[in-house]
């Protein structure tokens, strides 16, 4: 029998108020879109021994209790990392961070882009692999995409820039010990994140992340890959035309255009 809202609402409250550490600052928030490499990210950091987490959540953002509502969540489904001074959660759409409190802005936030073609193909075969009847078209999976990214744009700007970071997915796989590096540089840990991690999503949990490959590897394999500005396949040509243009005007935003526009710069 599921808990009701009102309740876990009460109880996240609570938390909060007895737990004084569970507050935004103490958050790290990954940004992302679906099939942007996010999985196999969130596996690492979560896998860092202050920082407590496993994934996507499902965690609404709209109130400032909701550090006490991750807690709970985590306390429910991954009570192993009880005591770490950091929790951690994914976000990949748009409902869970709509209208977000202001108190959102305080957390620490890893934003993550993936070019548009290999993305959008990724999310419609995703989909249609699982049964996810909301993306296993082409133009719907555009739209998400495109939704997505106007709103990761919009985050963007609103979090302090000693509280944000802009990544692609595409250095991220080419170089993750670079990037790695990059992050341990932005997060406040005492020692820098390593290469590895325990999946635990496919046994433990629904919306733990990615179902497939990452599931099987120990650490973010490096691969030799490009951003893909090609149109995607099977758009319509403006929506195509705006998704891509979407990425570069994020991807500018972000300071990664270089990286965007010449991948290997």
């Amino acid at each position: 029998m599921s808990v009701p809202d009102h309740i876990k609402g009460i109880a996240a409250a609570t938390a909060a108020s007895v737990l004084p550490h569970l507050r935004f600052e103490n958050s790290i928030l990954v940004l992302s879109h679906m099939r942007s490499v996010s999985t196999a990210l969130t596996h690492v950091l979560a896998t860092h021994p202050e920082i407590w987490g496993y994934g996507e959540t499902h965690v609404s953002y709209t109130a400032e209790r909701a550090p006490g509502r991750l807690w709970l969540n985590l306390l429910r489904h991954h009570r192993s990392g009880i005591g770490r001074k950091l929790i951690l959660d994914k976000v990949l759409h748009n409902d869970l961070d709509r209208a977000v409190t202001p108190a959102f802005y305080r957390a620490k936030a890893i934003f993550l882009l993936r070019s548009p073609a290999p993305a959008i193909r990724s999310i419609q075969a995703l989909s249609a692999a699982q049964g996810l009847a909301d993306w296993q078209s082409p133009e719907q999976a555009a739209r998400y995409y495109l939704m997505r990214i106007t709103r990761l744009m919009h985050h963007w700007n609103h979090f302090p820039p000693e509280r944000r970071i802009g990544m692609l997915s595409e250095n991220l796989m080419r170089d993750p010990e670079g990037a790695l590096v990059r992050l341990s540089q932005f997060l406040p840990v005492s020692h820098p994140l390593e290469n590895r991690y325990v999946a635990e999503g496919r046994a433990a949990r629904h919306g733990a992340g990615d179902p497939t490959r990452s599931q099987d590897l120990t650490r973010i394999e490096p691969i030799d890959v490009d951003v893909d500005l090609s149109l995607p396949v099977g758009v319509d040509q403006k929506l195509a035309a705006q998704c891509i243009q979407a990425y570069l005007t994020a991807s500018d935003l972000m300071g990664l255009t270089e990286h965007a526009l010449n991948d290997r710069g």
